[in-house]
């Protein structure tokens, strides 16, 4: 072996050699341990902070301890040895909260049961008496005071004069009041290569895990975001500064970002600013690039769930500092707010491009989605029971709006996405914002499925312009939109239409629009929410050419020897190559089946393994055979009704049969 090559396989093997596990206990620790055994484990966050930890190196905090303090690191690991900051031991995973009592202020009555105090610097967001989370009034709205929608509103912040304001019968010094003590439960800032995983956040009056000029992160198994006011955010910026800070490859991944924020404040009015209250962000990308969320559950935050925001300009055309989110990837997550009467979009704006969103399940939200930019790529999502909220005026229960609040919006891809029970339009497409066109935009090969179900059943709505700027030379190609009730499911420049009048206005202000259709898909089964596609259903081999590769099963597009499909799945005609059993000694009864499949085996072979599988090439069933018999009965009860394919392998052959599951 080269000398050279000698020496670098030692100095690496020297250099993944020590990493030390250190480990951190809130309730049996002391700063005095060395902190290198579950015996001798550090207390405080303090330690951590002024310890410089090594590349590879773990930190392991107890599981079922409570620290009430920033979680803040100053070490630095690499790409092939992050820092990982983890948990042990046994229980409930380990947490980080800045939550905290607030039992000392100064409170005075200001009469009408209203009591204030100036001892609180900053708004606290969220707010607990007597260890139970308080509804807050929205902004500006002072007077909700004491008043039911239908629940209490017991607190307000008044940003101009810095008072905190509660409704009590009583003085609050009564009552326990707690909210946030800090900015942040996680803090990472200039911090490079490093994994958290397995812990809980809690709080943080801004941001419960915050990320800012950071590059290497994982955050894989968190619960993040009760008590706090936004999730998780990556980079950040001042709107009139330089206080800009990239974050490059962060992975957030298996999370639950929750804000566990549940009031019924539906009764609030439709008066400017009734919405404006509650945490606010889930996920905000905010100056990334190569970044990823996937495999997490966000849920009810009061303006989006994920929100992918960066302004290249001010609304009136201010220019900033140019700021990016780049190359980043949103999939196999679910978004959903069904607790609350605003909010839990998802939105793209601003100076956004090149970004994915696939395989997302956006169900139970109370307000449209908002996709804008430039250059994204937004395919194979479901859009279920998007609804109109009731604190707005109009309706704001369309799956994907494409409006533009920052910049222009255009050349983006919205392919193979399904769009169903939805208040307003699948797609509504407006430039009325007044800042910036909407134009060369991609709509194909999408389902609406009976959408506009408290607005006149419309699928897809293309306002008129009434601006200086206008949507235009956008393309609608191959698009399936159906309504139970009417075909007359299109609003396209203030005419109602049917799909075929809409692929006649090929070449209307710029659009290309040709081969929609406006048949029912013929999915399995839309009430068990099975939207794989019947072998008669007008979607197969019926789209155009995707950029998308693979579908939401993850099966190639096309499968060889088809043409693509509309939709989210690409059809399997898995029965086309299904022989029956060439041995007349086997024999499966009964078929059509209802509770017990029975197998005969006259032959001189013995079956080793039975197996089922459904339509979609699932296995749903299996059972290993150590014992020939002659007669095998197999429990199949708590499949659904349907067709399926069963497979036995013998010690010579594999055979397969049809059965229909009554």
């Amino acid at each position: 072996m080269n000398k050279h090559l000698i020496a670098l396989f030692l100095f690496l093997s020297i250099q993944l050699t020590f990493a030390t596990d250190y480990y951190v206990s809130s309730s049996i620790g002391d700063d005095n341990n060395d902190g290198i055994s579950a015996s001798t484990p550090w207390k405080t966050f303090a330690k951590i902070q002024a310890f410089s930890f090594s590349p590879g190196d773990k930190i392991l905090l107890k599981k079922g301890d409570i620290w009430h303090q920033t979680f803040k690191l100053y070490s630095a690991g690499t790409v092939a040895q992050p820092i990982i900051v983890s948990s042990y031991g046994t229980g409930e995973m380990p947490i980080v909260d800045v939550v905290a009592e607030h039992n000392s202020l100064g409170w005075m009555g200001v009469g009408s049961n209203l009591w204030s105090t100036l001892d609180v610097p900053y708004d606290p967001k969220r707010l607990l008496i007597d260890g139970v989370e308080v509804l807050d009034a929205a902004e500006e709205r002072i007077q909700e005071l004491g008043t039911y929608i239908p629940d209490l509103v017991q607190y307000y912040y008044d940003d101009v004069t810095s008072a905190l304001n509660i409704y009590s019968t009583d003085s609050p010094s009564n009552h326990d009041i707690q909210f946030s003590s800090e900015l942040y439960a996680l803090s990472l800032s200039n911090d490079h290569n490093i994994t958290i995983e397995n812990i809980e956040f809690i709080g943080g009056y801004r941001i419960c895990v915050a990320i800012s000029s950071c590059s290497g992160i994982t955050l894989r198994n968190l619960k993040v975001g009760e008590y706090a006011n936004f999730g998780i955010q990556m980079g950040s910026y001042k709107v009139n500064g330089v206080n800009f800070q990239l974050c490059d490859n962060v992975i957030i991944d298996n999370c639950i970002v929750d804000s566990e924020y549940k009031f019924d404040y539906s009764l609030a009015g439709t008066e400017s600013g009734t919405s404006n209250r509650g945490p606010r962000e889930g996920v905000l990308f905010r100056g990334t690039i190569n970044c990823e969320l996937k495999n997490s559950l966000v849920k009810n935050y009061c303006h989006a769930n994920l929100n992918i925001f960066t302004p290249a300009t001010e609304p009136g055309g201010t220019q900033l500092d140019e700021r990016v989110v780049e190359d980043c990837k949103v999939y196999n997550n679910t978004f959903t707010s069904p607790d609350i009467a605003y909010g839990g979009r998802a939105a793209i704006d601003g100076f956004c491009f090149d970004n994915e969103i696939y395989n997302n399940l956006f169900i139970d939200i109370a307000v449209q989605n908002q996709f804008n930019g430039h250059n994204n790529h937004i395919h194979h999502n479901i859009f279920k029971r998007v609804k109109s909220s009731p604190l707005k005026a109009w309706p704001t229960g369309n799956a994907i709006a494409i409006q533009g609040y920052y910049l222009e919006v255009k050349e983006n891809i919205f392919e193979n996405n399904l769009m169903i029970d939805c208040e307003s339009a699948g797609f509504y497409i407006s430039g009325n914002n007044g800042y910036g066109d909407v134009i060369q935009n991609v709509f194909r090969n999408n389902v609406i499925y009976n959408c506009g179900t408290t607005n006149n059943n419309i699928g897809i709505e293309v306002a008129t312009n009434s601006n200086s700027y206008s949507n235009h030379g956008n393309i609608f190609k191959n698009n399936l939109v159906y309504n139970d009730s009417t075909d007359e499911t299109i609003f396209f420049y203030d005419t109602i239409m049917n799909i075929e009048v809409l692929n006649d206005n090929d070449s209307t202000n710029g659009y290309t629009i040709s081969s929609n259709i406006g048949e029912n898909p013929l999915f399995i089964d839309v009430i068990e929410e099975d939207f794989h596609l019947l072998s008669n259903s007008p979607c197969i081999d019926a789209a155009t050419t995707p950029l998308a590769i693979t579908d939401w099963d993850g099966n190639a597009i096309p499968l060889p020897g088809t043409l693509p499909d509309i939709g989210i799945y690409e059809y399997q005609n898995i029965f086309s190559n299904t022989e029956h059993l060439p041995n007349n000694n086997i024999f499966v009864y009964p078929n059509p089946v209802n509770e017990k499949l029975f197998i005969i085996n006259n032959s001189n072979e013995e079956i080793e393994f039975v197996a089922i599988f459904d339509i979609t090439g699932k296995l749903v069933f299996s059972k290993a055979l150590e014992i020939n018999s002659t007669q095998i009965s197999l429990d199949i009860f708590s499949l659904k009704p349907g067709l399926y394919i069963l497979n036995l392998t013998s010690n010579l052959n594999t055979y397969t049969e049809r059965i229909n599951k009554e």
